[in-house]
């Protein structure tokens, strides 16, 4: 969860630029607009999130992190699955 969730937070919420979407703060040239604009859009819980799932994103941490933990992910479900196809009602 704790890489899965912020690598996707970070790829889903990298359209809110405030070009296209989203809140735009107006800047003294494009690069103060971005800036000033993810300053006032985005909380610290939700920077810190963008960090952690940018860092587990990039090129040299894709494979020990994220790719793993989807691969935790994939067996948890199946886990789940086999237990409901048994005939397992209700987990607790």
């Amino acid at each position: 969860y704790y890489i899965v969730a912020p690598a996707e937070a970070s790829s889903n919420l990298a359209r809110y630029d405030g070009v296209r979407y989203g809140l735009r703060v107006p800047g003294k040239d494009i690069v103060d607009m971005y800036e000033k604009t993810r300053a006032a859009g985005f909380g610290r819980e939700v920077k810190r999130r963008i960090m952690i799932g940018t860092y587990v994103l990039s090129a040299g941490y894709y494979d020990a992190y994220y790719l793993q933990a989807q691969k935790v992910r994939n067996l948890i479900k199946r886990d789940f699955e086999n237990a409901f196809a048994a005939g397992v009602d209700v987990i607790l």
